[in-house]
């Protein structure tokens, strides 16, 4: 018996009790015990790493201890471990991580580091180093390098099994999607650019690993604004498949599941104009629209733990003719949606005319949703029931402050905040 139901046992039945307490006094005694039953655990929530007035913070959502990192104003892009024992960051162009127990901070990098990534398991740090790949071991604080023979290496993905790092790299005018193994032994080119036109941009695994999410198209810049081509290629098998789509290069407008993979879909670089909410089922399967560009403007998709839904951010949809007159009112309209992804049936979450909302993300168990709320003086974190219940703001600042447009709408929102949900 949970406590709500004894709770209401005891209104119900407490004048019985009492009445046959009072019969039994006069024959004697009788004991009654009543057995308290332990309140249902809440899910633990684990830990966000944020910047606030150009400093690290981090935030540990079950216990509440909220600690200060840095403290001088120079940091940006937080990444919590897998333990969230540590955390790494950017102060300026170099790379650092500091040891969240003690706040202990080490510089890990000799120059500037754009790209770097955790172990799915264990405090190993990556990234890019002089002809190759170091590799930083937050227990024993010490570096090995991965070598390469690369002058330039760009995205990184460490594969969920922690077995295999992905990445993209420039040779002369040659760019290729390359996997190496964790102790740097076996490497194997996944896919080489066959000219100008077909350049690779890596964006991420398939939780499976079987999979490697790119975009591919032209090298020009103008065309990367506008949205490539979105394609995956198979990791053992050297083959590439396109969707079609012309998509944004934004890693966080795609989202993996064991269920398929959710994006956005789109030309053009204003992303509150036509876009869509694409799915596939399965990577060999036929693409589907969940949320058409007559319905909405969606951005930022992210699939529940389950697979059964997307959450996203979404402000109405404007036509192209009208995208700038109206664009300062599309973007603060957004608000979080939940979508089912077999029914169709979209669910706007609670908003508030003050505030811009986008940048969900589901904790483990898929029992709360976190976002970001914007408005006109400040950025903030905010967590909610997955069914729009029991809104909590977590952090009230995050600055320096984005500008609303972002780029063209879109605000790299990893710059100021990460979360690690076990």
């Amino acid at each position: 018996m949970n406590p709500k139901t004894l709770h209401r046992f005891f209104r119900k039945f407490l004048p019985l009790l009492i009445a046959f307490t009072l019969v039994a006094g006069c024959r004697g005694v009788l004991e009654l015990e009543i057995e308290r039953l332990p309140a249902e655990p809440s899910p633990a929530l684990g830990t966000i790493a944020y910047i606030a007035g150009g400093d690290v913070w981090v935030l540990d959502l079950d216990s509440g201890q909220l600690k200060r990192i840095t403290r001088d104003g120079l940091n940006s892009r937080p990444l919590l471990s897998a333990d969230a024992g540590w955390v790494a960051y950017r102060k300026g162009d170099f790379l650092y991580i500091a040891d969240v127990r003690t706040g202990k901070e080490i510089r890990v990098s000799e120059a500037g580091v754009s790209s770097y990534v955790w172990s799915p398991e264990g405090a190993e740090l990556i990234f890019p180093a002089w002809s190759g790949l170091a590799v930083w071991d937050a227990l024993t604080e010490k570096s090995r390098q991965i070598s390469l023979d690369l002058a330039a290496i760009h995205n990184l993905a460490w594969r969920p099994d922690g077995a295999l790092i992905a990445f993209d790299t420039l040779e002369g005018d040659i760019r290729t999607v390359q996997t190496v193994s964790a102790d740097g032994n076996h490497r194997t080119e996944v896919y080489t650019a066959g000219g100008m036109m077909d350049v690779p941009r890596l964006a991420g695994w398939s939780p499976n690993g079987e999979w490697l999410a790119l975009w591919v198209g032209s090298r020009a810049l103008a065309a990367e604004q506008d949205g490539l081509p979105f394609c995956f290629a198979a990791v053992e098998r050297n083959e590439l498949d396109c969707t079609g789509d012309l998509t944004l290069v934004r890693p966080e407008y795609i989202d993996w599941s064991a269920e398929g993979l959710a994006w956005i879909a789109g030309a053009g670089r204003e992303t509150w104009v036509g876009k869509s909410l694409a799915i596939l089922p399965a990577v060999d399967g036929e693409p589907q629209i969940l949320v058409s560009t007559a319905e909405q403007a969606p951005v930022y998709p992210a699939w529940s733990p389950d697979g059964n839904q997307i959450a996203y951010s979404a402000g109405p949809p404007v036509p192209l003719d009208a995208a700038y007159d109206r664009r300062d009112a599309a973007l603060h309209t957004r608000r979080i949606w939940v979508i089912n992804v077999k029914t169709g049936r979209r669910t706007q979450l609670p908003g508030d005319s003050r505030y811009r909302d986008e940048r969900p993300v589901w904790t483990a168990g898929g029992r709360y949703i976190l976002f970001v709320r914007m408005d006109d003086q400040a950025a903030g974190l905010w967590l909610m029931n997955s069914d729009g219940g029991d809104l909590t703001q977590l952090v009230s600042e995050m600055t320096p402050r984005p500008d609303p447009t972002g780029e063209y709408g879109y605000i790299a929102w990893n710059n100021w905040w990460h979360w690690r949900s076990p």
